[in-house]
């Protein structure tokens, strides 16, 4: 696969996570999700994660 669909591959991928963890938030925030700090730790660090990988992305 070349460099320029690898790269779309990976920043859809990257939109499909964004989603979910947006869903689950909202979630969270309506109280359908009962939030636990583990939950709420697990949600930043994704979400810093996520922030590093676009960051690294053209």
């Amino acid at each position: 696969m070349g460099e320029v669909q690898e790269l779309a591959r990976i920043r859809a991928d990257l939109a499909r996570v964004g989603s979910n963890l947006n869903q689950l938030m909202r979630a969270v925030n309506q109280g359908q999700v009962v939030p636990t700090p583990q939950l709420y730790e697990a949600v930043d660090a994704l979400a810093s994660q996520l922030g590093a990988v676009r960051r690294e992305l053209p």
